[in-house]
């Protein structure tokens, strides 16, 4: 793409891009827009990598826990009753559940502003 005071500006297609007319615009002012532009991107390539960054650390502490849980619980269901130990199990099951969909739904809203 083109490059204005430092600033890569990479192509995009016209049919992704929304139309803005900026046949009016000083020089000036499409420099300040295209700085704004550029700041904005960065902060939300900021925010993605941070939402990123807590998915893998969760998911590791999940599997740390799902790891721990394997070795102590044989002897832990042992002590339950079968159907304490159902109702364990389909606990751990929602809550796993639950905790890949939040981190799926955000990368997925992110990923959609960074689209739009």
């Amino acid at each position: 793409g083109e490059v204005v005071d430092m600033v890569a500006v990479p192509e995009v297609s016209p049919e992704v891009a929304p139309y803005i007319d900026t046949s009016g615009w000083s020089d000036e002012e499409l420099r300040r827009a295209v700085r704004r532009l550029a700041e904005e991107k960065e902060v939300l390539r900021e925010a993605l990598q941070s939402a990123l960054l807590d998915c893998v650390r969760r998911e590791e502490e999940l599997r740390e826990e799902c790891g721990r849980l394997k070795v102590a619980g044989p002897a832990d269901l042992d002590k339950l009753s079968p159907r304490s130990a159902q109702a364990k199990l389909a606990v751990a099951l929602q809550e796993e559940g639950r905790a890949a969909r939040a981190a799926r739904s955000h990368l997925i809203e992110e990923n959609a502003r960074l689209r739009a």
